[in-house]
């Protein structure tokens, strides 16, 4: 799967991306409900370049030696801009922690930013046509 690069958030939850394969394609998405909060940013790039609809990758770190269920965020162009924020101090409101969000996801998942608070960026995970999350295993 390539990478998402821009998301068109429409109404009914339907979102218009362009993926990078051998050619740019434009596909229908469905969102899921499951937010996550990035950790980190500030120690990267910051957060003033963020924005609702940019994408993001999920990238599973398993040879992290803090943290078995580290997963890292990275923006194409960018690299990695964070974590999936995994303790109670980082993670906003109802989002899912790292824990929860590692075992619903492959080796790398898509994602899309749906707010920006103060305290940080939350995301949302996107699924494919059929119901899978994206990503790859």
């Amino acid at each position: 799967m390539g990478h998402v690069f821009f998301y068109n958030l429409g109404e009914n939850r339907k979102q218009t991306i362009f993926t990078q394969r051998s050619s740019p394609q434009k596909e229908e998405l469905m969102l899921n409900n499951i937010y996550f909060t990035i950790a980190g940013m500030n120690f990267r790039y910051g957060t003033e370049f963020a924005e609702r609809g940019m994408a993001v990758t999920l990238e599973k770190d398993p040879k992290n030696e803090y943290d078995k269920e580290a997963i890292k965020v990275n923006m194409p162009g960018l690299g990695q801009v964070g974590w999936v924020a995994n303790s109670v101090g980082t993670v906003l409101g109802d989002c899912y922690s790292a824990g929860r969000v590692y075992d619903k996801i492959g080796d790398t998942a898509e994602a899309v930013i749906a707010y920006m608070t103060p305290k940080g960026c939350v995301c949302e995970l996107v699924l494919g046509e059929v119901g899978e999350i994206i990503g790859e295993s």
